[in-house]
């Protein structure tokens, strides 16, 4: 049996949060909501839990549903280099490129939370997207959620949320801007 699946996205920043809850079955998305929440004080460490838990009010009085959710982190809260990657398996890739990105950020590597995009060859080298946030942020946007009542499905970058996806049939391209 084919059920209905409810997802939130979060796109937060240091104004507050853009949600949008959208409704999956049988492979057909359907967006169900969208509303702005802004911060009623400076988003920091130590309101996380306060504002998440207005968050969840906001929530509720805006009929969202959803308890998984994938957060878009601000630009501004990511640093990004490229960076070109050896050929390697993508198991010894992500150790390589953490070794990368404590160089190329010039941070303590506990300090900071990486990732990286970009097609990866185990024959070939290539060029790769890093990407790193402060742990600190990510940690908060972790509270805000828990006290928010949600489950992070992932955090990513809100504009890359919104553009294209990653299909092998490059012929059909989706771009998306997020601004505010």
């Amino acid at each position: 049996m084919v059920g209905t699946r409810h997802i939130l996205g979060l796109a937060i920043d240091e104004c507050g949060v853009v949600a949008t809850e959208l409704s999956v079955r049988a492979g057909r998305t359907e967006m169900r909501g969208a509303a702005e929440f802004p911060w009623e004080k400076e988003f920091t460490a130590d309101n996380a839990r306060e504002l998440g838990q207005s968050l969840r009010r906001f929530l509720r009085e805006k009929g969202f549903t959803a308890k998984r959710a994938v957060v878009g982190l601000a630009a501004k809260w990511v640093l990004a280099k490229e960076v070109e990657a050896p050929p390697a398996t993508s198991e010894a890739l992500a150790g390589i490129l953490g070794i990368q990105a404590e160089r190329v950020f010039s941070m303590n590597p506990g300090d900071l939370v990486f990732d990286y995009c970009g097609k990866t060859s185990p024959s070939q080298k290539s060029q790769v997207l890093l990407l790193a946030a402060r742990r600190q942020v990510v940690d908060q946007i972790r509270e805000l959620a828990a006290a928010a009542g949600l489950q992070i499905e992932s955090i990513t970058v809100s504009a890359f949320a919104c553009g294209s996806s990653s299909t092998e049939n490059r012929m059909g391209s989706r771009y998306g801007l997020y601004a505010r």
